[in-house]
């Protein structure tokens, strides 16, 4: 890495962790681009070279905490709680009751496409079963928000084997079996 690309990567490091201690206290909304340069101590065309706006900051920073789930990670759980323990603090303010919707709808939307690409073509263009893994991946952020705001002491191995046995077990019955089978 050369000095100059460090020196960029340390600069925009700077602005993420500036933008994120405002946007802990304050809503996406209220977070101006004045706030942020005077807390990361820059000028306000060094923002510019980096970010169109503060949106644009959370977007970035929202991408760079949501690493694609692939064939590498076969348990899209684990990986989660995994990702999520590296990034707690980040995941606790996007996911609570103040966080970004969009972040919420794009981990949803990731954890589907896993589970639909986990499934193969059981899943391929069957609408209803588009839905339902919408509504797997759906209960499972709404799990894991409830669990990351309040773990209800629950360890990440007791909420990773109850919800494998919710997910996987029971609803990849349902997904790949067009029956209902009792469990």
């Amino acid at each position: 890495m050369t000095i100059n690309t460090h020196k960029r990567h340390q600069t925009q490091q700077t602005i993420y962790d500036a933008f994120w201690q405002l946007y802990q206290r304050k809503a996406i909304n209220q977070v101006t681009v004045k706030e942020i340069t005077q807390t990361a101590g820059i000028n306000r065309s060094t923002f510019y070279e980096y970010f169109a706006d503060p949106y644009d900051v959370l977007a970035q920073l929202e991408k760079r905490l949501l690493p694609p789930l692939d064939n590498e990670n076969k348990d899209g759980i684990s990986y989660c709680l995994g990702v999520y323990e590296k990034n707690k603090n980040y995941f606790k303010v996007l996911l609570g009751q103040n966080g970004d919707p969009a972040f919420v709808y794009n981990l949803q939307d990731q954890l589907a496409e896993y589970f639909a690409y986990q499934l193969g073509s059981a899943v391929a263009s069957d609408t209803q079963r588009y839905f339902k893994l919408q509504f797997v991946a759906s209960g499972l952020v709404g799990v894991l928000q409830r669990y990351f705001d309040d773990n209800g002491g629950m360890t990440n191995d007791e909420v990773i084997a109850l919800l494998q046995n919710m997910v996987l077990d029971g609803m990849h019955i349902r997904l790949v079996g067009n029956q209902f089978v009792a469990d």
